[in-house]
């Protein structure tokens, strides 16, 4: 039993098969040499033949023997013959030989042609046997297709190119006419793509959400993109590839018209029923943040609390109440423009939204809250932005003023006005005015008046109305006339307060309404106005010798004195004081207001949007926009009708590879729906809308051909608007959509046209290597509508007929595994076949001993030599080729085996160490070109196509720093450690806490104080400095990292020179070599 296990361990140490290892030695054409013999073997074989070939004498004595014939090729100063590349100059060269010599020469020159056919017996007899007895023939080449895109000269109509047209590449190297002809019919129209967003819905076990959003110019596209996005959170923040999207809830309403004076606003959304009891008491300001419309951006106002209650029957009604302050320094609430909040939202209207925190994230009970209506009440205390005007004109509200006028009588008028006050539906009012310099005893002050005792400052009274529809009649907000002066407070300070009750009573008992809109109001009252105004209306005193404020009554008064004087010219008169005329130290009003917003009504609900808003119109929207999806992917096109069809180039990154951390077992087959914006709805696309569609969801580059409905339109609020919108949602299977290179419009395909009397063999060299990027220019057509044809991509598809090594390789694997897989060198050799663009391939037959049945396949996929430095190092298939492959092989298995197609798993080799450079090597460039060298030397295969890649390599820490110290440029190095990093981590038994810092792992600088707030890998490494690195899995291949850790050793530092000699301080490899046995 041990011995299988043995066996079976030293199965899954097997380093698979590459490509080039499949022809077996002894089916290669010069593996059997029948003669393999040249001239100069010739010679020499006919010079010791000749020696035993001898003369004799009649009476049998020695006369000599041939090897006369050969004296030539003697060497004169040792026994035998020159050398083989003299004997082969002198055959060439030599023009006097000797007739018989010459004639032996000739018959090895003319062996040389026979012996040639005579060596091809191999290939012949193979070519016999398969061919003529079993009856194998060659494959057939298979033609390749190229993408081409089509471009309008300007203003062109839209022009059909059918199925067909022949389109010129040039020629091939033999002087043959390459064309191809388009496959299908394309209406070529002028619509382009302008503008590419991507949305990714990141959810958590806590059940928040967080949501990722990207935009890209089109003409400026990264080398890839993920189109649907992905998960970000656990990445750092300059690793990022997108950015955090706000989303919200928002309310415009001329309600939260707020100029000055301390503010409170107290927002209430209810929603309707949950199905389970709705959240209680939870504390929103740690999940959103509050904003409001200034003038010169969004303010942030006190949330003084924010909370959900319950409320109605079973607690199943959620109450969301924000309770904020705005203090007197804070600036005004104002209209939203566009221009300045970039809102989205009404312009000219103040406006509230509530956004999700995005660090925080969406917490999921928001999803669940669907809004019913939404309540507003405002509180303001102390307004002073306020329109006054007495029977003098508009005054100043900042200044004093006469509160009538200079000289005021019974009947004069005080009007004040605010279009932030008075347009909204009032529930209580309260006027507010300082005097300045009132009278400290009105009785006192008007006693030279002969005004009555009973003469008091509660004689001084007024009345209120409030303008409606144009009208001043019949709207008295208080009746009868009030006090204007409050003898309770020192100056006499007028509060009046104007109740709910009131307010109706003056609107004919009915609920006063919203006017928003009601104009510029800083001319003062005139006919015409219909509201916005109070009316201040000097209803007393009105008394026998006393009007108003004594303006009338003072001539009079005083010429009474005067004659009192002269008749009692003893007696104490008391001379009446000039009229007090009231003016008006400081006004203010003070107001409360409240309605209810219901979505779709005169004040609008919106969602905040990732790339804009969205009006709510109906009753049980989400307080927050839902996206059920895994990802989204919005395409702007411009220049396309409704109705219109565009065939749109989707160029993927068909050698790539995506595999997201938390989403490991998102591997299901994609399904993505397409839709297109009306309005801010989108409609899904019926399948006759989408008659092509060649991508096989997202997973190989190809062409969707889709036609919008006739409601499509360029203008939105939740996306930018000018631009017809296509999205495309991804419901499952994030890890197998590909990375994005490029989206193009008034794409097509076509495939090598290959003309009457010749075949595919023709053009064998042209489908060996493909078809470059940009050989297809033109049109073989005339076509003057046609500004342009691109082929921005090589050709694809193409497959040239089989060569004779390739047919003898094939046929030899075919006779042993008869397309079936049995063992894993079947499966090895039938996926290599099947799928050239495998470089290697290694079948576990059954990762454990306790799972029979099952076989792993490891498929490395040709390096792409565009990618980055990182992506070939880690050549990885995707999951739509691993999916064709495993399809592939469980169709030629057993109905009791499964096989799976999986990546290798890499494991990185990271060196971290210090560096002396001799002098006259610039530290700057050499450290970069160390690093390029280091990572040649642990993967040679990047950088040549002909070095292997195995499975079980090892790598030697002493190795490593021999060839390091080697190289021409550095001096000596220091501090040299190896580490091994795998996908589960670093490798090694030692944890942390038996680590030494600076020894076993390395603090980076600069420090950071709290370690807590490190990160594993970017701020310190973890790990064991290890001498032999191997595969720690066998299914793992050791890469190097893309850049290691390098520093310039400081100028102070001293090489010590040798510290020790031994075994220890010795290279493997060079000094010793230690066998695998």
């Amino acid at each position: 039993m041990e011995d299988l296990r043995t066996i079976y361990r030293q199965l899954l140490r097997s380093d698979g098969i590459d490509q080039p290892q499949r022809l077996l030695p002894g089916l290669e054409e010069n593996y059997v040499q029948i003669e393999d013999r040249g001239p100069a073997q010739h010679v020499d074989f006919l010079y010791k033949l000749s020696k035993e070939l001898r003369f004799f004498y009649p009476d049998l004595s020695a006369a000599g023997d041939w090897s006369i014939l050969f004296k030539q090729f003697e060497n004169p100063t040792a026994p035998g013959l020159i050398s083989d590349e003299e004997i082969e100059k002198y055959i060439e060269t030599s023009t006097r030989v000797e007739p018989a010599l010459a004639l032996l020469l000739v018959f090895l020159k003319l062996l040389e042609h026979v012996k040639e056919s005579l060596n091809k017996v191999t290939p012949r007899h193979l070519e016999f046997y398969f061919q003529d007895i079993l009856g194998f023939k060659l494959q057939p080449g298979k033609e390749d297709k190229v993408h081409v895109l089509f471009e309008l000269i300007k203003n062109a109509t839209p022009q059909l190119i059918s199925a067909g047209t022949l389109l010129n590449a040039g020629k091939t190297g033999d002087g043959r006419e390459l064309n191809y002809k388009t496959t299908s019919d394309i209406v070529v129209n002028q619509a382009r793509v302008a503008a590419i967003r991507s949305l990714f819905v990141e959810k958590f076990i806590d059940e928040t959400t967080q949501l990722w959003s990207a935009g890209y110019d089109p003409a400026q596209m990264p080398e890839t993109i993920l189109p649907f996005g992905g998960p970000q959170s656990k990445l750092p923040s300059l690793s990022r590839s997108m950015q955090y999207a706000v989303t919200g809830v928002a309310i415009s309403s001329s309600l939260l018209e707020l100029s000055g004076g301390e503010r409170r606003v107290l927002i209430t959304i209810t929603s309707e029923a949950f199905v389970n009891p709705a959240p209680l008491l939870v504390d929103l300001r740690t999940y959103v943040r509050i904003e409001m419309t200034g003038e010169k951006g969004w303010i942030e106002p006190l949330v003084k609390n924010a909370t959900i209650e319950r409320s109605g029957p079973g607690g199943k009604i959620g109450l969301i109440k924000i309770n904020l302050l705005l203090t007197e320094a804070l600036p005004a609430i104002s209209g939203h423009n566009e221009q300045i909040h970039k809102g989205g939202l009404a312009n000219g209207i103040p406006a509230f939204r509530m956004t999700a925190i995005p660090e925080t994230g969406i917490p999921g009970f928001f999803q669940d809250f669907h809004i019913a209506d939404a309540h507003i009440n405002v509180e303001v205390k102390g307004l002073k932005k306020l329109v006054i005007q007495n029977e003098e004109g508009v005054q100043a509200p900042n200044k004093p003023f006469n509160l009538f006028s200079s000289a005021p009588g019974n009947g004069d008028h005080l009007y004040i006005g605010s279009e932030e006050c008075f347009h909204k539906n009032l529930k209580e009012l309260t006027l507010n005015i300082q005097w300045k310099n009132p009278p400290a005893d009105f009785k006192k002050y008007y006693a030279g008046y002969r005004v009555p005792d009973t003469f008091s400052h509660a004689d001084f009274r007024a009345s209120l109305d409030i303008l409606l529809d144009g009208s001043w009649e019949g709207h008295p907000l208080k009746n009868p006339p009030f006090y204007l002066f409050d003898a309770q407070h020192k100056d006499y300070p007028l509060r009046l307060t104007v109740g709910a009750n009131e307010i109706k009573k003056a609107n004919n008992y009915l609920d006063l309404q919203r006017a928003p809109g009601l104009g510029d109001l800083s001319s003062g009252f005139e006919p015409g106005v219909n509201r916005g105004f109070i009316r201040l209306t000097l209803a007393g005193p009105e008394l026998e010798n006393f009007s108003a404020f004594g303006h009338s009554n003072y001539a009079s008064a005083l010429a009474l004195a005067s004659l009192d004087m002269v008749r009692f010219p003893n007696a104490p008169i008391e001379f009446p004081l000039p009229p007090y005329t009231p003016q008006v130290k400081e006004i203010s009003l003070d107001y409360k207001a409240d309605d209810t917003i219901f979505p779709g009504s005169f004040d609008q609900l919106y969602h905040q949007m990732p790339f804009g808003t969205r009006q709510l119109k109906d009753k049980g929207s989400s307080l927050f926009p839902e996206f059920d999806n895994t990802g989204y992917l919005y395409i702007g096109v411009t220049d396309l009708l409704p109705e219109q069809q565009v065939s749109l180039l989707f160029a993927l990154a068909e050698k790539s590879s995506v595999e997201f951390e938390g989403y490991e077992s998102d591997f299901s087959v994609p399904l993505i729906s397409w839709s297109y914006l009306a309005g801010d709805t989108w409609v899904d696309l019926r399948q006759d809308q989408v008659p092509i569609d060649t991508t096989s969801e997202f997973q190989q580059s190809g062409i969707i051909a889709m036609a919008t409905g006739s409601d499509a339109n360029l203008s939105h609020l939740s996306m930018p608007t000018g631009m017809i919108w296509l999205q495309a949602r991804l419901e499952q299977g994030l890890n197998r959509v590909l990375p994005l290179a490029a989206v193009h419009a008034q794409a097509m395909e076509a495939i090598l046209d290959i003309p009457p009397g010749q075949t595919a063999a023709d053009f064998a060299d042209h489908l060996a290597t493909g078809l470059l990027p940009g050989q297809v220019k033109k049109n073989l057509q005339i076509a003057p509508f046609l500004k342009s044809i691109a082929q921005p991509y090589a050709s694809f598809g193409g497959v040239q007929p089989e060569t004779t090594d390739h047919f003898i390789t094939r046929l030899s694997e075919r006779l042993r595994h008869r397309k079936r897989g049995v063992h894993a060198w079947d499966f090895e050799r039938l996926g290599l076949e099947a799928f050239p663009s495998i470089t290697k391939i290694k079948c576990l037959a059954g990762n454990e001993m306790s799972t029979p049945g099952t076989a792993r396949v490891i498929a490395i996929p040709q390096i792409n030599p565009d990618q980055s430095l990182a992506k070939r190092l880690q050549p990885k298939a995707s999951s739509f080729f691993r999916d064709q492959v495993a399809q592939y092989l469980n169709g030629r298995s057993s109905f009791f085996t499964t096989v799976t197609v999986s990546n290798p798993d890499y494991e990185e080799v990271l060196a971290d160490f210090k560096v002396k450079f001799k002098t006259g090597f610039d530290p700057v460039f050499y450290l970069e070109k160390l690093n390029e060298e280091i990572v040649k030397f642990i993967s040679p295969w990047v950088f040549n196509e002909k070095t292997a890649l195995h499975f079980d390599s090892e790598i030697y820490r002493s190795e490593v720093m021999y060839y390091i110290e080697k190289l021409p440029y550095v001096d000596y190095i220091a501090d040299f450690m190896l580490f091994h990093l795998s996908t589960h981590g670093v490798i090694g038994k030692d944890v942390i806490g038996k680590m030494k810092i600076g020894k076993t792992f390395i603090v980076h600088k600069p420090l950071v104080p709290n370690i807590g707030g490190m990160r594993i890998g970017e701020n310190f490494i973890v790990g064991i400095d290890w001498e032999v690195i191997t595969p720690s899995l066998e299914t793992a291949i050791l890469v190097s990292v893309p850049q290691h850790t390098i520093k310039t050793v400081d100028d102070q530092r001293i090489c010590s020179g040798i510290s020790g000699l031994g075994i220890g301080s010795m290279t493997i490899g060079f000094d010793f070599i230690v066998s695998k046995s």
